[in-house]
């Protein structure tokens, strides 16, 4: 068994889904020169890391985060909408067509529902989700997770859920950021309105 790291890791699944988008839609929508300016101004271990991926290891968050802050500077010169637009797009490219199959047979609320257990799947060493019902919505609260003083994380994080609801209902509710601090982020769904 391999030891467990100090520090909050990323499946690296999640960085050869965004390297296959970043090289099909994201080129077709932003342009090769855009790209290449996102891949010049990653660090060196988050570019290598990018390109090289293969599924079934882990990746340090640090390397994603870079990857994303500079996506959301770089390439997208600090639109955060469309940012989002495009994290969304990212998050639905990784969900399995048997996950898609599975969730078309549920609710937004039971994939929001859900989002403790993927966010476990994807990450580790990287805090904890709490889900809880608030009137029409639900409100999740991430803790102990050192990246959300940073706005491409918040964004990244809100897409992340808009992407598992769609998935279940062929609509998502949008995600309102409530509150956040360095280590902690709450969004609230109002599924009365989806």
């Amino acid at each position: 068994m391999e030891p467990r790291p100090a520090g909050p890791q990323v499946k690296s699944l999640t960085f050869v889904t965004l390297r296959h988008v970043l090289f099909s839609s994201f080129v077709g929508e932003r342009g090769d020169n855009v790209l290449s300016a996102v891949l010049d101004n990653l660090d060196l271990e988050a570019r290598t890391t990018l390109q090289s991926a293969e599924p079934g290891g882990w990746v340090d968050e640090h390397l994603m985060l870079n990857v994303m802050e500079t996506l959301l500077q770089t390439g997208f010169e600090g639109d955060s909408a469309a940012y989002q637009d495009f994290a969304r797009g990212v998050a639905a490219a990784g969900i399995s067509r048997f996950l898609k199959i599975f969730l078309s047979l549920t609710s937004a609320r039971f994939a929001l529902r859900r989002v403790p257990v993927v966010w476990n799947h994807l990450r580790r060493n990287a805090g904890a989700v709490d889900v809880q019902r608030e009137g029409e919505g639900l409100r999740l609260t991430y803790v102990g997770f050192p990246f959300f003083a940073h706005e491409a994380y918040r964004l990244l994080s809100a897409a992340n859920c808009e992407a598992l609801a769609h998935a279940a209902a062929g609509k998502a509710p949008r995600a309102h950021v409530e509150s956040w601090s360095t280590d902690s982020l709450q969004l609230y769904f109002d599924l009365k309105a989806a």
